[in-house]
């Protein structure tokens, strides 16, 4: 492949993420929540079903890509590395399976919604902090950053994990802005004391400070 086939092709994957990441977060916006459930109320329930399986479809050219981006490794993990790097993403793994408890997955993947009839914003969980989240405020993207990183790296998943990095980033910042809305004061205290991406060993909470944040969101 030469050099601006291969510039071309990296230009076509960061395009699409681009592109997919901006009707990402559009979509997943309040403001286009409210304005579907004004034009078609009768399918309100059936938004985050919808949101759901588009973003999987829309994920599906980047097979294709994949496939024309002959990408050139770029490096590999020696030994005893690359033992080291799978066991991190092995853990990320098994605690990505953990976390699942502190999930309303009905709720996530949209089932409830459209089994009880009632929109999104009507079904919001309770203001709940989980074990990962005492560590971390989006523990899924930590585990997802964990496994992305400690791979063997070609120059496609080099452009694609830093693509998916920066959304992370950015994504994250729009969801605690809608998570703010919703739990206002109990969330903000959150956040100031629980580090975001990246677990901070001088920042977590303990049992007792969960138990306090939980009783203070009830309250209000």
């Amino acid at each position: 492949m030469t050099e601006g086939t291969l510039l071309g092709y990296g230009g076509m994957l960061l395009f699409y993420m681009l592109v997919y990441c901006v009707l990402h977060s559009v979509l997943a916006s309040m403001a286009c929540k409210r304005l579907f459930s004004r034009k078609w109320p009768q399918h309100q329930h059936r938004y985050r079903m919808f949101f759901n399986i588009l973003a999987t479809l829309l994920l599906l050219p980047l097979l294709l890509i994949r496939q024309l981006f002959d990408g050139q490794p770029l490096w590999h993990w020696p030994l005893p590395w690359n033992w080291v790097m799978d066991g991190m993403a092995v853990l990320a793994i098994g605690a990505f399976f953990h976390s699942l408890n502190s999930y309303d997955l009905s709720l996530f993947s949209g089932t409830k919604q459209w089994r009880s009839g009632v929109a999104d914003e009507l079904l919001n969980e309770q203001f709940k902090i989980g074990f990962w989240h005492r560590y971390v405020r989006h523990p899924w993207y930590f585990f997802a950053l964990v496994i992305l990183w400690t791979r063997q790296m070609d120059l496609f998943q080099l452009l694609l994990y830093s693509a998916i990095t920066l959304y992370f980033i950015v994504g994250s910042r729009l969801e605690e802005v809608k998570l703010e809305t919703l739990y206002g004061a109990p969330y903000r205290r959150y956040k100031q004391r629980v580090g975001g991406l990246i677990p901070l060993p001088w920042r977590y909470l303990r049992a007792d400070e969960v138990r306090l944040l939980a009783e203070n969101s009830d309250s209000q």
